[in-house]
């Protein structure tokens, strides 16, 4: 795969359609914050799949440059 350039990256991560992208990821975290805040302990599986999700979008939402050709 091409290496991603920094002008190209930068272009990404201000495009107005990543920037709706990750606010809606935003509110979908916020989200399962509460569900864990309320509802932690009822159902174990479900707690294990909000937690690997919430840290798949924080991974995404914080994603560096540098990191970006060293997959």
């Amino acid at each position: 795969m091409e290496p991603v350039t920094y002008e190209d990256f930068v272009m990404w991560r201000t495009h107005p359609v990543t920037q709706l992208v990750f606010f809606q990821l935003k509110d979908r975290l916020e989200a399962n914050k509460e569900y864990l805040v309320t509802s932690a302990g009822d159902d174990q599986k479900q707690d294990l799949i909000i937690r690997g999700y919430s840290q798949a979008v924080k991974d995404l939402l914080t994603i560096e440059y540098g990191e970006v050709n060293n997959a």
